[in-house]
């Protein structure tokens, strides 16, 4: 790991208390495209008549005005191609084979699960309550918002995200206890988008006080002064409990 990251933190990773919460962001240096991109592709789908609105809010619209069928399939195509990991997936899977009892991922491909068979090292992982229990003491790998090979796991829609606490009640109690006693370490997220707003009240709503700060490995964009992006971003988040690192991943893990 780089030599900007903060002393505590990677004292953390020493002692196995974190965990790497892995976004869309990450997959984009692996050819795939960002949620907002996908976005686009759903509102020219039905013409939806706003683009200043979350994916899950478009995804459902898609739902409503074709069927569930046409937006899956889209999903699918949308992650079509012989893609491999990208070296932000392989310095995850090296560390948190080394330095974590779990990886969470709110990404429907499967290319943290590339990076991880490619370092031979057993993992489980989970899409769905019932698969809990089977991961014994193995890095447990949880995807959040499900697989694109498996329809009934996907969670995109606003009704996705609403049934979401009440369809996988093992799953969120198991985040709401990681969250108790691990360091989350946000990676691939832009904090601004609704859909991950969404994503974090979901996951820190009911924890008041018990929750740890967590980070977020976070790009400041050109467009954004530096003091500007401390004295509101940053600060916005840190009240939030995130810490902001503004580096990207190849700094993070120093292999630039």
């Amino acid at each position: 790991m780089s030599e900007l990251i903060p002393s505590e933190l990677i004292e953390r990773f020493k002692h196995k208390e974190c965990v790497f919460f892995v976004g869309a962001g990450v997959s984009q240096a692996a050819g795939l495209s960002t949620g907002s991109i996908f976005k686009q592709q759903l509102i020219e789908k039905i013409q939806y008549p706003r683009s200043d609105v979350p994916l899950s809010k478009v995804a459902q619209a898609v739902e409503d005005a074709i069927d569930r069928t046409t937006l899956n399939q889209m999903i699918r195509e949308n992650l079509a191609g012989d893609h491999s990991p990208a070296k932000s997936h392989e310095s995850i899977a090296e560390l948190a084979n080394q330095h974590c009892t779990h990886l969470i991922t709110t990404n429907f491909d499967n290319l943290l699960e590339k990076a991880l068979d490619q370092l031979k090292h057993k993992y489980h992982k989970s899409k769905r309550d019932s698969d809990i229990s089977l991961a014994g003491g193995k890095l447990h790998l949880i995807k959040l918002h499900g697989d694109a090979d498996d329809n009934e796991t996907i969670v995109i829609t606003e009704t996705d995200y609403r049934d979401s606490f009440r369809e996988h009640p093992i799953i969120w109690n198991l985040i709401s206890g990681l969250l108790v006693e691990k360091t989350l370490v946000f990676l691939g997220y832009s904090l601004e988008d609704p859909d991950f707003d969404q994503i974090y009240h979901q996951i820190t709503r009911t924890l008041g006080d018990f929750q740890r700060l967590s980070y977020a490995v976070q790009v400041r964009s050109n467009e954004i002064s530096e003091e500007d992006w401390n004295k509101f971003h940053v600060a916005s988040w840190t009240r939030r409990k995130i810490r902001i690192l503004t580096m990207d991943a190849d700094d993070f893990f120093g292999t630039d």
